[in-house]
C-alpha cells in the first residue's frame, strides 16, 4: 500500500494505470474531500490509503445513501428466510391496514419501493427535515400522506421516502428491525463489529442513509455482494437476490443510468456500486474480481463531492490495471 499520507496535489495525466489511481486519489482537483480508498482483488486488500489521518482506518463515518444498498441486502435476506414471496404484492399487504390508504398508494408494490417508482412526492431535503428533525409520531403515515407525483411505476424519482416504507414493511412483516436482522446475518458473520445505524422515532430503522462502518468494513460488504452472498461456508445472501439486485431494473435519468433494487449498474464496466452524497462509493467489478470503497466527507457539494461520472475516472483506471 502506499504511504498513508501523501502532499495534496493537482493531479497530472497518470503514467500507469494504478499508480496513476492513487495519484488522482490524492490529488485536490478531483477529490478534495475524499477521505479513505480500499482496494480490493481476488478478496485481498491490495491498496489502502488515507489522505487526512491514518487514524481514519479504524474510525467509522456514515455511508451516507450507500445505506441503501445495504437495506437492499437485509430485504433480500428477508425474502430468502420466507418473507416477501411476490415483489409485486401491494405494500398495503406489509403494513397495518389502519393506515389511510387512498386507491392510487394501495396500487404502490414493492418492486416499485425498490426501483424508486412509487410515485410519492416527498424531496429528500423535505424528507430529512420532517422526518428526523420534526419527528412525527407516525413516520409511515407521515409519507402515506403526502400527494403523488405520477402513477406506481411509471417514472423514477430517487429520493429517501422508499427505501424508508421498505424498512418499515420489513419491519412490520418480521417482527425485527432492519438493523437487527443485519446485525445477525449479515455484520456478525463478517466480522463487522463496530456499527451504528440511524432510526426514525418509532424505532424504524432509517432505511435510506444514517448506517455507520469503517473503510475495510465497507470493502467486506462489497466483498459479499462479489461473492454473490457468500461468506466462507455460508450463504449469507442468496444468489439469486445478488442477481436480481444488482441487474438493471430501471433506467434512472439525468444522465440516464440503469438501477437495479438500489444498486447503481455500471455497465461500460460490467460493475455496479452503492453510491453515497459527497463521494462514498462500495463499487464492485465482478470480471475482474474487484472491490473499491471511496470515503468521502459527507457534506460536499456537487463540485467539491465525487458524483458518479467523477468517481468512475478512479475506477477505470484501477479496473484497466486489474485486467
Amino acid at each position: 500500500a502506499p504511504p498513508a499520507q501523501r502532499h495534496r496535489r493537482a493531479w497530472t495525466p497518470p503514467v500507469g494505470g494504478l499508480e496513476g489511481a492513487i495519484d488522482l486519489f490524492y490529488s485536490d482537483t478531483c477529490f478534495l474531500d475524499a477521505l479513505a480508498l480500499v482496494v480490493a482483488r481476488h478478496g485481498r486488500l491490495v491498496v489502502e490509503a488515507y489522505t487526512r489521518d491514518e487514524s481514519d482506518r479504524a474510525r467509522k463515518r456514515n455511508i451516507q445513501s450507500a445505506t441503501k444498498s445495504v437495506t437492499s441486502l437485509v430485504f433480500g435476506i428477508a425474502r430468502d428466510h420466507g418473507y416477501f414471496d411476490d415483489l409485486d404484492q401491494p405494500l398495503a399487504a406489509s403494513l397495518s391496514e389502519s393506515y389511510a390508504w387512498d386507491q392510487e398508494k394501495r396500487d404502490i408494490t414493492l418492486r416499485h419501493l425498490l426501483t424508486m417508482t412509487s410515485g410519492i412526492a416527498f424531496d429528500d431535503d423535505d424528507f430529512t427535515v420532517e422526518i428526523l428533525i420534526d419527528r412525527p409520531p407516525d413516520p409511515v403515515a407521515h409519507i402515506l400522506q403526502k400527494r403523488m407525483y405520477a402513477e406506481p411505476g411509471d417514472s423514477f424519482y430517487y429520493r429517501d421516502a422508499d427505501p424508508h416504507l421498505l424498512s418499515a414493511a420489513v419491519s412490520h412483516v418480521t417482527g425485527e428491525t432492519v438493523e437487527e436482522i443485519a446485525r445477525r446475518e449479515l455484520f456478525e458473520p463478517l466480522g463487522i463489529t463496530d456499527v451504528h445505524w440511524e432510526a426514525d422515532g418509532t424505532g424504524t430503522t432509517m432505511g435510506p442513509f444514517g448506517l455507520f462502518l469503517r473503510p475495510r468494513d465497507r470493502a467486506k460488504l462489497g466483498e459479499l455482494v462479489l461473492r454473490r452472498g457468500r461468506w466462507g461456508a455460508r450463504q449469507l445472501v442468496s444468489e439469486a437476490w445478488i442477481d436480481e439486485s444488482t441487474s438493471a431494473q430501471v433506467m434512472a435519468d439525468d444522465p440516464p443510468t440503469p438501477y437495479g433494487f438500489y444498486w447503481w449498474i455500471v455497465p461500460e464496466l460490467d460493475a455496479f456500486t452503492a453510491l453515497g452524497h459527497g463521494g462514498n462509493y462500495i463499487f464492485v467489478a465482478p470480471e475482474p474480481e474487484l472491490v473499491i470503497v471511496l470515503e468521502s466527507l459527507p457534506h460536499a457539494n456537487a463540485d467539491a463531492g465525487a458524483p458518479l461520472d467523477r468517481f468512475l475516472r478512479l475506477a477505470r483506471l484501477i479496473v484497466s490495471a486489474a485486467r
